[in-house]
Parts: structure tokens; C-alpha cells; sequence
């Protein structure tokens, strides 16, 4: 587990501070940077990019919801690879400004999830590994340049 163990707040504040302006940010590079940094990170455009963030906070909901409720958390995918190249095809269809609005619908999903989480929650290191991993570590797997790393 990650050292220091971040608090609720913490986790909340990283949401805000980071996550909400994580559009913006990228987007304030103009077009042509934008694009080649969603290409530097593997996808094909900002918008599968973008997608691929939003869906994996829903996937690591899921997950937090499922052990919070005593199940054992199954996936219908083989690895991450798997899931990724779901999400490139399911939003395929969608326009960039639909993308934009999932990612801020799943970004307030998943502040509000952290937000109800009974404060036992971050006792479990699967719940916490999961969240921290979302949250912050997946930040910078993808942090806008300049931010690369904690």
C-alpha cells in the first residue's frame, strides 16, 4: 500500500484539485499537442483518452461497491488491455464534447462514492489500493506535462 496513506479528504481534495481541471489543462496545449499527447499515452485521440479515465473510475467503483458489499469483484475481461480496447470501441459513435461530459459524470461519481465510503472503508487495503490507484495513480500514468510525477 502507498505511504503515507491518503485521507478521505485528501482523496477528495486530489478529485478537485487535479481531475476537474484535467480537461482544461490538456485542452490549453491547443489541438495539435492534445492530440499527440492522447498518441503518446496509447490512444488513438483525447477523446478515447479521456474515455478510457471515466471508465475505469466506473470500473473501480465498481469494484470499491462490491467489496464494501462482501462479493467477490469478477470482470468479463481477460486484462487491462481487454478493457481498454472496449472503451475505444464503445465510444467510437460518441462525439468529443459527449466524451467530456462522461468524464465529468464520472469524475463526480467518483468523488461522491469517496465522499459516502463509511470511514472503515479506508482500513481495507483493497478498497484503499483501488481508490489510490484510481484516483492518484492514474493521474500520473496520464498527468499533463510538467506534472509526471507525486
Amino acid at each position: 500500500m502507498t505511504e503515507p496513506m491518503l485521507s478521505r479528504q485528501k482523496m477528495l481534495d486530489f478529485i478537485d484539485q487535479k481531475w476537474r481541471v484535467y480537461l482544461d489543462t490538456l485542452e490549453a496545449l491547443g489541438d495539435d499537442q492534445l492530440q499527440a499527447f492522447a498518441r503518446e499515452h496509447g490512444y488513438p485521440s483525447a477523446k478515447e483518452l479521456f474515455a478510457h479515465i471515466a471508465a475505469w473510475w466506473r470500473e473501480g467503483s465498481r469494484h470499491v461497491r462490491g467489496l464494501m458489499a462482501g462479493q467477490s469483484v469478477s470482470t468479463d475481461y481477460d486484462n487491462d488491455d481487454e478493457f481498454n480496447a472496449r472503451i475505444i470501441g464503445h465510444v467510437r459513435t460518441r462525439t468529443y464534447e459527449q466524451v467530456k461530459e462522461d468524464f465529468e459524470s464520472a469524475r463526480i461519481e467518483i468523488a461522491g462514492l469517496v465522499a459516502e465510503l463509511p470511514e472503515v472503508a479506508f482500513d481495507n487495503p483493497q478498497i484503499y489500493d483501488e481508490l489510490e490507484g484510481e484516483i492518484v495513480g492514474h493521474y500520473y500514468q496520464h498527468a499533463p506535462p510538467g506534472e509526471e510525477s507525486a
